[in-house]
C-alpha cells in the first residue's frame, strides 16, 4: 500500500464521518511508529489545516516523560502543533493497559473541546485489529465483536477516526523511514504479562494452525457484514415496538421482545440500555440475558432490575429502562451562551442569562415540588414519574436551584434529548 493510498482511507474516513478539511484535526500521538506515521500522513494529506498531536504522558514508566517531551520535538519538527498532557494517578496496579486507555482518552476528549475539534484520529492498524478479534474470539464474543475495530466511533461528543485499520504495521514502520521519521518503541506492549503480549508470543504456532492476520480480519470483515444487518433489523424493530419518552426513558413492548427472534430481542435490550446510559462497550451479554430471561418469565408482578446505571422496570406491557439518577456522578460548570453535553444524553443549550459564579448542571433529583413549579410549572404534566424527573439536567449552585431546562427548545436554557450512541435514538416517537 503506497502513500497514496493510506492518503484516500484518510479521505474515505473524512467523507464518512462527515469530516470537513479545514479547522482543527486533533491527533492521538503516543510516538510509536503507528502514530507518527498517521502524523506524517495527515501532514501530507492536508497542509493547509490546523493539526494538532497531542500526546499522553502516561508515567507508566520512568522515561515517559522525557519521551512525551520528544515525541513532541518531533511532530513540531513536521510542522504540527504539539500538546502534552499528563495521566495523573498514584500508580495502577490493575488492569493497567485498560485504565491507563480509559484515563488517557478522558484527556483527550477533554483537550479536543478545548482545541474546538469534533474529532481525534487514532493510529490503530491491521496488526491491532487482528490481535483485537484473536482476543475477543477467545473471550466468546458474538457478531458484534468479532467485527473488530470499528472505523469511526463517537465518545462524549468527540468522533474517534482509525482510517489506519487496512494498513499493516510493517507499512507504517516502512513509511516512518521513507519520511525519516523518527519514532520511540514501548517496551510494555511485548511483556507477557499483559494479554496482547502474550499473544504475540504464541504468534509463529497460531499461524501455523491458520490463525494468521489475514484469516482473523477476513473473519472480522465477515462478522462486521452480518453484524450490520442483526443491528438494521434491530432498529427496525424497535421502530416498532419501541418508544423514546420526552424524560429520555425509553420503554419496549414486551410481548413484542418475547416474539422477536432472540439475536433481535437481545440487542434492542442492549441498545436500549447504551442509550439511556452511553457506555463504550455494551452490557455484558449474560448480564442481557437475565434481563431477557426475565422479560420472557410469565409473571403478574412487576419486575425491577439494574444494569448499565439504568433502572429496568419489567411490567405486564412493557420493559421500562430509565437512567438510574442515584449513580449519575457529573457535575459540569455552567456558563452563559453555551451548549454543553450533560451525561452523554442531554446538550443543555443556555442562553444569554445570569449564572452565578460557581454554577454548575447536576441531576434535578427530588428537589420540593414548589420549587420546580416555579422553575417549570409543565415539568410534572410533562414527565409524571418522579424516577424520571430526577435524571434531568438541573442549573444550580450548592445553595440553590437556579434554572431547570425546558424542552422547548426556544427557551433560553433549554435542553435536547441526545445521545453518543446514535442509532438508538428516535424510535417510535419525536421527542
Amino acid at each position: 500500500m503506497d502513500k497514496q493510498e493510506i492518503s484516500d482511507l484518510i479521505t474515505s474516513c473524512c467523507d464518512e464521518g462527515g469530516i470537513s478539511s479545514a479547522g482543527v484535526i486533533a491527533i492521538a500521538v503516543s510516538g510509536g511508529a503507528d502514530s507518527m506515521a498517521l502524523a506524517h500522513c495527515m501532514k501530507e494529506w492536508n497542509r493547509k489545516a490546523r493539526l494538532v498531536g497531542i500526546i499522553v504522558d502516561h508515567k507508566l514508566r520512568a522515561e515517559s516523560s522525557e519521551e512525551a517531551k520528544t515525541v513532541a520535538g518531533r511532530l513540531e519538527h513536521m510542522g504540527i502543533e504539539a500538546r502534552v498532557l499528563e495521566l495523573k494517578h498514584d500508580g495502577i496496579t490493575a488492569r493497567v493497559h485498560e485504565t491507563a486507555r480509559e484515563g488517557r482518552y478522558e484527556l483527550l476528549i477533554e483537550e479536543c473541546k478545548k482545541l474546538g475539534a469534533s474529532h481525534l484520529f487514532i493510529a490503530h492498524h491491521a496488526d491491532d485489529n487482528a490481535e483485537t478479534v484473536l482476543m475477543r474470539i477467545a473471550k466468546g464474543s458474538g457478531t458484534k465483536g468479532l467485527a473488530g475495530i470499528p472505523k469511526i466511533t463517537m465518545r462524549k461528543g468527540i468522533k474517534f477516526i482509525r482510517p489506519l485499520l487496512e494498513v499493516s504495521k510493517d507499512r507504517l514502520i516502512q513509511v516512518c523511514k521513507e519520511a525519516g521519521v523518527e519514532y520511540v518503541t514501548d517496551p510494555s506492549n511485548e511483556k507477557e504479562k499483559y494479554a496482547r503480549g502474550r499473544l504475540r508470543k504464541l504468534k509463529p504456532l497460531l499461524e501455523k494452525e491458520g490463525l494468521t492476520k489475514e484469516s482473523l480480519l477476513k473473519l472480522a470483515s465477515r462478522a462486521r457484514e452480518d453484524s450490520e444487518a442483526l443491528e438494521k433489523i434491530t432498529g427496525y424493530f424497535l421502530s416498532e415496538n419501541a418508544v423514546l419518552k420526552l424524560s429520555g426513558t425509553i420503554d419496549i413492548k414486551r410481548k413484542g421482545l418475547q416474539e422477536a427472534p432472540l439475536a433481535i430481542a437481545v440487542r434492542a435490550i442492549s441498545r436500549g440500555l447504551r442509550t439511556v446510559h452511553f457506555s463504550e462497550y455494551p452490557p455484558r451479554h449474560d448480564s442481557v440475558m437475565k434481563l431477557y430471561d426475565d422479560v420472557m418469565r410469565e409473571t403478574e408482578e412487576a419486575i425491577v432490575k439494574t444494569l448499565n446505571e439504568c433502572l429496568i422496570v419489567i411490567s405486564k406491557k412493557w420493559v421500562k429502562i430509565i437512567r438510574e439518577a442515584s449513580l449519575i456522578k457529573e457535575k459540569i460548570p455552567a456558563a452563559g451562551n453555551t451548549e454543553i453535553l450533560w451525561d452523554n444524553r442531554w446538550l443543555v443549550k443556555i442562553g444569554d442569562v445570569p449564572i452565578e459564579k460557581g454554577a454548575f448542571i447536576t441531576k434535578l433529583d427530588n428537589p420540593k415540588k414548589k420549587i420546580v413549579k416555579e422553575l417549570c410549572p409543565n415539568l410534572f404534566k410533562q414527565v409524571p414519574h418522579g424516577r424520571e424527573r430526577a435524571s434531568l439536567p438541573v442549573i444550580r449552585t450548592d445553595e440553590k436551584i437556579l434554572y431547570i431546562p425546558s424542552f422547548d427548545c426556544k427557551d433560553a436554557v433549554s435542553m435536547r434529548f441526545v445521545s453518543d450512541f446514535g442509532e438508538g435514538v428516535g424510535y417510535g416517537t419525536s421527542v
